[in-house]
C-alpha cells in the first residue's frame, strides 16, 4: 500500500553475508551473525544507486531488496553480480 505520509521513496537494500558462505562457522561465543561488514554496506550502496532511478517518481510503496550470499570465493567480488540480479 502506498504510504502518503512519506515524502521520499522508501527503498531498503540489505546484503546478508553469511559466515558459512566463506567457509567459516561462528564459534561458541559469537553464534549469531553480527553487524554488516563494510563490504556489505558498500554493496548496498552500489545496488541502491542504479536501482533507485528505475522506479517511477512519486512511488511511495515500501520496497525491500535482500541479497543473501550463500557461497563466496573471497578473491571474487559479488557486488557486480548482486547489482545485475
Amino acid at each position: 500500500q502506498p504510504k502518503d505520509h512519506f515524502d521520499f521513496f522508501p527503498l531498503t537494500i540489505d546484503v546478508e553475508e553469511r559466515m558459512y558462505a566463506a567457509g567459516r562457522i561462528p564459534g561458541s561465543f559469537f553464534r549469531r551473525e553480527g553487524r554488516p561488514s563494510t563490504d556489505a554496506i558498500l554493496a548496498c550502496r552500489l545496488i541502491d544507486r542504479p536501482l533507485r532511478p528505475t522506479f517511477i517518481s512519486g512511488l511511495r510503496n515500501e520496497i525491500q531488496v535482500v541479497v543473501t550470499i550463500l557461497s563466496l570465493d573471497p578473491k571474487d567480488l559479488y557486488d557486480v553480480l548482486a547489482i545485475n540480479a
